[in-house]
């Protein structure tokens, strides 16, 4: 229309001719729509250049390729993209669902259908949220089969796309298009676009509230956060202060989010801000999502809002959890129970490592102070794939680990990774036959300090667990995401060691909050009650004919009550419930129904995990 028309060239021609201090004093014709004057001269004029976010695109990935091992599993592999800044993912669909950005270079599927084709793209994101291009591969239905990856057609490689957006609302009415910015519109409702620059804005008649970014990326655990400027234009002829917030659309949204507007109230004079996010790393994993919010301007007496969208990347430093315990966190299932073969349910999986431990020997922990010698404590290379039996290193020159019997902690990972995007290092630390009670062994007990009680042990499994999880948090930079502990067996023959089995337990939990190495989560994630997950497991029911074990002694009892009471006097705990897990449904392991057998351990670590998660929930955690 001629007005809308005549306005926007005296726009056009004049935003050189204004300078940062008179973009919001610049008269305005009384029939040009004020809304569309101020957008196109904040988005060049009035908005800080470290607001605009870099939208260079990532390369599609160097290559990729897959792989059809048996009739229910596969793999996709590709090598890296490149990026003028920092690529942190890698979005990757199958069949048209997201399976969500992954801090990995592979995707191994256990369970996919026989006599069916799968088909995945896989795509880089940078730090700023940029895509590149995709590329497409299929794993065949066909075993055995090997594809190599394409690019789909009709795909566009080549740099960033503009798109046309709508301007619309204001104050009389008047109506036209402008073109945005890299992926979305500007308007004057509120309705905005995300990318590089562009400028979105609401009005509530006294207020309007413009924003340069509606859509941004933040990276869980980047401390530098993401800013994003803010401007009011007051249109009433009254100037009041006014004051902004950020309000989540789910509570939730909130958890582990810092925010700061360089200027939370606005005097008469004043009109622009600068609202700062941060998110910290939090007591779960996170899988990429988005959070939605409103910025809210108030000057007592209007109100006006403009949204905001935040895609959060969780961040890319691996999960660590620290499995402790006797015998049946190491794993004693019958002889030849491991199914390690391709398709198996103990096949390794790329995203899955393991402390390369050394055997729990004392041939080899010959003296106290081996139990700290880091050297002593693992063999090269330091971290592997993780394989059953986790307790047993696997040497560089043999592929794969001879014994074949299996524990619970690869199942459990194996669940952990459906809820995170990180690779999972486990910290395999346990020793059979060994509780706080003194044995045979002297110090080689799990004592957090040293006693006089002459029925306790020493502390040398657990300075062996310390010094083993601090080697781990700091090669890797991963986060402590849990303790897993199994024992109790040891502890259940002896009165002293049954009546002082809760508070040794306490002691441990809180020697390991405390010394371990400070992770991403801060000072805040470290101390005698951290909120670091602490999930124990019942013993042994079962009944054959090598042994009963269904009924309890008064000691074991005691034992038992202290597992399932143990969040009551441990903080962020739960326990897994092991009572039906007897045979013949679930045969007994090695030696006795002492020990629990394969089908038992895998389902136990599924256990594991189902608690690890309601331990989420009853903290308030945001986890998926």
């Amino acid at each position: 229309m001629p007005t809308f028309s005549r306005c926007k060239s005296v726009m056009l021609h004049s935003v050189s001719a204004f300078d940062r201090s008179k973009v919001m004093s610049m008269p305005i014709f009384s029939h040009c729509k004020i809304v569309s004057v101020t957008i196109l001269l904040l988005s060049s004029v009035f908005l800080p250049h470290y607001a605009v976010a870099d939208t260079t695109a990532p390369s599609e990935p160097g290559s990729l390729r897959s792989v059809r091992y048996s009739t229910t599993s596969g793999e996709i592999l590709w090598t890296s993209a490149t990026d003028n800044g920092v690529v942190v993912g890698y979005k990757v669909t199958r069949d048209g669902q997201s399976l969500g950005v992954l801090d990995a270079k592979s995707v191994y599927e256990p369970s996919l259908a026989p006599d069916r084709a799968y088909m995945y793209t896989v795509r880089a994101v940078d730090r700023q949220g940029n895509e590149g291009a995709p590329l497409e591969v299929e794993i065949s239905a066909v075993n055995g089969e090997a594809q190599e990856g394409r690019r789909p057609s009709g795909t566009d490689t080549g740099g960033d796309t503009s798109a046309t957006g709508t301007t619309t609302g204001g104050n009389t009415g008047a109506s036209g298009t402008t073109t945005g910015g890299d992926t979305g519109a500007s308007t004057g409702n509120g309705t905005g676009g995300s990318g590089g620059g562009s400028t979105t804005g609401t009005s509530n008649g006294g207020l309007i509230l413009y924003s340069n970014l509606g859509r941004v990326t933040l990276q869980e655990g980047d401390s530098s956060g993401i800013s994003i400027a803010l401007s009011v234009n007051r249109v009433a002829g009254e100037k009041r202060r006014v004051k902004l917030s950020l309000i989540a659309d789910k509570a939730r949204d909130n958890k582990e989010l810092r925010h700061t507007f360089s200027s939370v109230e606005l005097n008469k004079n004043e009109s622009g801000s600068v609202l700062t996010l941060r998110l910290d790393v939090g007591v779960a994993p996170l899988i990429l999502h988005e959070r939605r919010f409103k910025i809210v301007a108030d000057d007592g007496v209007s109100r006006t809002s403009t949204d905001l969208v935040i895609d959060v990347i969780p961040t890319t430093a691996p999960d660590i959890y620290l499995l402790i315990g006797q015998s049946n966190m190491e794993g004693y299932s019958e002889v030849g129970s491991r199914e390690r073969y391709s398709g198996g349910r103990d096949q390794r999986v790329e995203r899955i490592r393991q402390l390369n431990a050394q055997p729990n020997s004392r041939s080899i922990f010959t003296s106290d102070s081996t139990f700290t010698n880091e050297s002593v404590n693992v063999l090269p290379p330091k971290f592997v794939i993780a394989e059953d039996p986790l307790h047993e290193p696997r040497y560089v020159s043999v592929d794969g680990k001879g014994a074949e019997f299996v524990g619970l902690g690869l199942t459990f990972a194996k669940q952990v990774i459906t809820s995170s995007t990180a690779t999972i290092y486990l910290v395999p630390s346990a020793w059979g036959a060994t509780g706080f009670c003194a044995n045979s062994n002297g110090n080689l007990a799990w004592n957090a300090e040293r006693t006089g009680e002459k029925f306790l042990g020493g502390t040398l499994l657990a300075d062996r667990a310390m010094t083993r999880l601090n080697m781990t948090l700091r090669e890797t930079g991963g986060v402590l995401r849990g303790i897993l502990w199994h024992q109790g067996g040891a502890d259940s023959n002896n009165p002293d060691c049954a009546r002082t089995y809760a508070d040794n337990l306490a002691k441990l939990v809180r020697r390991i909050r405390s010394q371990a190495r400070q992770d991403l989560r801060g000072s805040a994630a470290r101390g005698s009650d951290a909120n670091i997950p602490f999930i124990v497991a019942t013993q042994s029911k079962g009944n054959d004919s090598r042994g009963q074990f269904s009924s309890f002694n008064v000691y074991k009892q005691q034992v038992d009550a202290a597992h399932r009471s143990v969040s009551n006097f441990i903080d962020f705990s739960d326990f897994v419930n092991n009572d039906d897990l007897v045979p013949p449904q679930y045969p007994c392991g090695q030696t006795s129904c002492v020990h629990f057998g394969a089908a038992a351990l895998r389902e136990q670590g599924r256990r594991f995990y189902a608690a690890l998660k309601r331990v989420w929930s009853v903290s308030g955690a945001y986890h998926f």
